[in-house]
């Protein structure tokens, strides 16, 4: 079993550990920010792929992968690596050369 809890846009995934003492309640009141909603879910409703771990939304009891913030991802990754490829034809270098130059 675990906790999970959506806070600041970001779930968070609370692995217990029941040889501790503490029931799960009481574990819960300790490590989940107080006032913030949490349920008590099996381990086989975490997802076991973790590719997308930081766009992940709560929908109830369920961790869903949310596409907007997995588009809103490979839009930034794609913006950047655009980027990267306009500072290298400028310097007219290849990224084998920069990463040379930045080990200086």
């Amino acid at each position: 079993m675990k906790i999970i809890y959506e806070l600041n846009g970001n779930v968070h995934v609370v692995v217990l550990n029941l040889g501790c003492g503490l029931t799960i309640e009481q574990i819960a009141a300790k490590d989940v920010p107080q006032g913030v909603p949490f349920k008590i879910v099996e381990d086989f409703e975490i997802p076991t792929s973790r590719e997308h771990r930081n766009e992940w939304k709560l929908n109830g009891n369920k961790i869903e992968v949310d596409q907007a913030k997995v588009s809103l991802k490979l839009t930034r990754e794609s913006d950047k690596a655009h980027k990267k490829m306009v500072i290298l034809n400028k310097l007219k270098i290849t990224e084998d050369e920069a990463k040379e130059f930045l080990k200086i």
